[in-house]
């Protein structure tokens, strides 16, 4: 539930500031340049002035949302770019094999070595 204060001259936030300590509630200011009223921790109430207001502060949350999404689908797509560019690469030379010393060879290149040594 919400009320629209138009006035924050200094009686009027006086009397606000009456009604929160009263009613044990907080007034909460939406709009850029309205003043908040909140309990203090000490039995007291705070006066906040909002430098912006909350519709600038809930847009703001969503484009960082939107960003940090856009950034893990950037990665995960580079990330299955760069596997399938192996899978390619691996494609276009026949793949590679790793020998018992650890060396890799194409399949292509241990084709030709296999070949060369039927020949002689």
């Amino acid at each position: 539930m919400g009320v629209k204060l138009t006035c924050q001259c200094s009686e009027c936030l006086l009397a606000q500031a009456d009604f929160v300590l009263r009613q044990r509630s907080e007034l909460i200011g939406q709009g850029a340049g309205s003043t908040s009223i909140v309990f203090d921790g000490a039995g007291g109430v705070e006066f906040r002035q909002r430098s912006r207001s909350a519709l600038e502060d809930a847009v703001e949350a969503r484009n960082l949302a939107e960003r940090q999404r856009d950034v893990a689908e950037k990665n995960e797509l580079r990330a299955q770019i760069k596997a399938l560019a192996r899978r390619f690469e691996q494609a276009q030379t026949g793949g590679l094999i790793r020998d018992n010393n650890g060396r890799f060879w194409t399949r292509n290149s241990l084709m030709a070595m296999f070949a060369s040594q039927r020949e002689d």
